[in-house]
């Protein structure tokens, strides 16, 4: 969930409130999209450490490494970082300097499937986990063959409209493709007709069986909220589901988000999107 409001009060309060509706074992991630400055982070960790964080993201601008391992080590927090950097040198230098505890690197910005592989081979040897950021359609087979993966972060970006294959969710775990290679496959009429018709694309709907998430909705009145609770089975990400209506407890616009808000339609069936945690198939 978003944190990093103008006022630190409001973000205990929401934290304390979606702990509460969670319980005390749910995972519960939170977000500051770089809103804070050093100081700012070990405050915001050291406040929010009693309702039981799982991890804290991007608190502070990642090229500040040194400000990193303090926000470790002060803290008292978990950190995951990592979808602004760019290179395997960038992440050395997080991981090496104790700034990190979940790299979270980004397939499509730290340098292609190659890197992103060398970056979780390089967590896998400081015994961290790796977590992922974006392009969940390929990077579902990157943590399919990663021994410290953990969770696989699934946006609500809109790119199934175009793919011939969307990524397949069944009784909440999601399972990576036996298709050959990265097993993404363009749906080439789809884009040919959004390429030619002259307007835009209409709002983008991401479709979890009888559920789906549009991102245009996450800030209305009746506002969900929704986690994930992850148990490690052969093959695919368990998922248990928490709604929160009405609260509206999800991130607000930003840079990207881990996909927790949610609205319900007009069957009152919830609009959602996904973060789950991946596990190696058989």
């Amino acid at each position: 969930m978003k944190v990093g409001r103008s006022r630190f009060s409001e973000d205990l309060e929401r934290v304390r409130t979606m702990r509460d509706h969670l319980g005390a074992d749910f995972p519960l991630m939170v977000d500051a999209n770089m809103r804070w400055s050093v100081d700012e982070a070990v405050r915001a960790a050291r406040g929010l450490s009693e309702f039981a964080v799982y991890w804290l993201e991007e608190p502070t601008i990642p090229d500040d490494v040194e400000g990193h391992r303090r926000i470790v080590r002060d803290g008292g927090l978990p950190i995951a970082t990592g979808e602004n950097l760019h290179t395997l040198y960038e992440f050395k230098q997080m991981i090496a300097s104790g700034g990190v505890t979940f790299p979270e690197a980004d397939v499509t910005n730290c340098g292609g499937v190659t890197v992103f592989m060398k970056i979780a081979h390089m967590a896998e040897a400081f015994n961290l986990p790796i977590t992922s950021h974006g392009a969940h359609d390929i990077t579902i087979q990157l943590l399919a063959a990663l021994p410290n993966r953990s969770y696989h972060e699934v946006h609500g970006f809109g790119l199934e409209r175009f793919l011939t294959h969307s990524l397949e969710l069944q009784d909440g775990f999601a399972t990576a493709p036996e298709r050959p290679g990265h097993g993404v496959e363009f749906d080439w009429q789809t884009l040919d007709t959004a390429r030619t018709s002259g307007r835009s694309v209409p709002p983008l709907i991401h479709a979890v069986g009888d559920r789906c998430f549009s991102p245009e909705n996450y800030r209305s009145p009746d506002c969900a909220t929704r986690c994930t609770r992850v148990e490690d089975r052969p093959g695919r990400c368990s998922v248990r589901e928490r709604l929160d209506k009405g609260n509206n407890i999800g991130r607000e616009p930003g840079n990207g988000w881990t996909g927790l808000a949610a609205k319900r339609g007009s069957d009152d069936r919830p609009l959602i999107a996904v973060m789950s945690k991946y596990s190696r198939p058989k």
